[in-house]
């Protein structure tokens, strides 16, 4: 994941070692401070190099269960528990009311699709604002134009990624969304084709393909000549999408954050950013109600976690205060009780599902190298081989 660090700085501060001094050496000392503390809380770094530009970009080594940290206010949230400073998230615009019987999307493969929410604009095609134009290349996407751009833009900075598409261009001026059919055809807006199966979760308007999961088609995206669009964002099946991007060898950003296990509830937070922006700078404006498909809404797990279990899974006495600050810090809603806490877990920490999970956020933020170099006591258990194995090497022998 590549993370410009000015970009960073718009969500969280950044530590510095001298605040007074803006010299360069100053300012490396500072960002290594920021990489090092990252490392030792489980988000490596893989490099780090400037642009032409003279902006610092760091690329961190992600695990694939994180889905939050594919966005850069994810790894804002990290900063912010880490150093303990603020986070400050960006301005949002309310979403059209949604309607009950939206003929804008149909759902067909409801077990492919956990949430799909999308509504109409009309906007005013144009050039990105310079600043988009630069933090985009300094991330490593292209500018095509304002609205394209914000989608991108939004993507990377919330992790949820969305698609626009030329009402004009669909047939029908519908999205409808189903299982392809086998051997239909497909043209990426790249240009290429490609054949699809029955297992493959399509896009279409009422005549062929529009979309897939990981990528739009090449005779649906947004152009200068674009007036009107339909806006979604969604949660497919991470596992159906990570299947059809490997058959089909199409690798984009979009399709790596939409194999991970993405938060559904994050799709309304990113399209509400994606809507601030689109207002500002491509004079969007709304154009009826809004479709969204969540049969099955997600809540914030609650989990409960004794006071005494951050000890005895590392070693570590820690504070019960420091331990409800810390998991604050990340997210989480906190309730203190006799001798355990009650752990609400946001749903965007998809990762989170039992209290061991609390204790290794706990002890990262506390710190690993506060862990005892202790031997090891008691005694050692029993050796347990499984029948299988021991029935193999049986007839290995024989």
């Amino acid at each position: 994941m590549n993370v410009p660090l000015t970009w960073l700085a718009e969500y969280v501060v950044l530590p510095k070692s001298l605040p007074t001094d803006t010299s360069r050496q100053a300012m490396q000392a500072g960002e290594t401070e920021l990489t090092d503390k990252l490392t030792m809380a489980g988000h490596m770094l893989n490099r780090r190099w400037l642009t032409d530009d003279g902006e610092e970009v760091i690329d961190l080594e992600l695990r694939g269960n994180r889905s939050d940290l594919f966005g850069i206010i994810g790894v804002a949230r990290e900063v912010s528990a880490i150093f303990n400073t603020p986070l400050k998230l960006p301005r949002l615009s309310n979403l059209p009311t949604t309607a009950n019987q939206s003929k804008l999307v149909s759902v067909e493969a409801p077990d492919l699709i956990e949430r799909f929410l999308a509504f109409k604009l009309k906007v005013k095609i144009g050039p990105s604002p310079d600043w988009l134009v630069k933090i985009l290349a300094t991330y490593g996407l292209p500018s095509i134009n304002n609205v394209v751009d914000i989608t991108n833009y939004v993507m990377v900075e919330t992790g949820e990624p969305m698609h626009a598409y030329d009402v004009a261009k669909l047939k029908g001026g519908r999205l409808i969304l189903r299982r392809a059919k086998k051997n239909e055809k497909f043209i990426t807006l790249l240009g290429t084709g490609v054949n699809l199966t029955s297992q493959d979760l399509a896009i279409c308007d009422q005549h062929k393909v529009v979309g897939l999961t990981m990528i739009g088609g090449q005779g649906s995206g947004v152009s200068e000549n674009t007036t009107e669009v339909i806006l979604e964002s969604a949660v497919y099946n991470q596992a159906n999408v990570r299947r059809t991007a490997r058959r089909l060898n199409i690798i984009t950003e979009a399709g790596t954050r939409h194999e991970k296990l993405l938060d559904p509830n994050l799709v309304e937070f990113a399209l509400k950013r994606a809507l601030e922006l689109l207002i500002k700078h491509a004079q969007a404006g709304m154009l009826g109600e809004a479709c969204d498909y969540y049969p099955n809404k997600r809540t914030p797990r609650l989990i409960r976690l004794a006071n005494s279990e951050a000890e005895r899974l590392t070693g570590v006495k820690i504070a019960v205060k420091e331990q409800s600050q810390i998991l604050a810090s990340l997210g989480c809603s906190v309730l203190a009780k006799k001798e355990v806490l009650e752990i609400r877990v946001p749903t965007y920490r998809t990762d989170i599902e039992q209290s061991a999970d609390l204790v290794e956020e706990i002890i990262r933020i506390h710190g690993y190298e506060k862990i005892p170099t202790l031997s090891l006591d008691g005694q050692l258990p029993p050796i347990q081989t499984e029948n299988q194995i021991t029935f193999a090497n049986l007839v290995r022998e024989i």
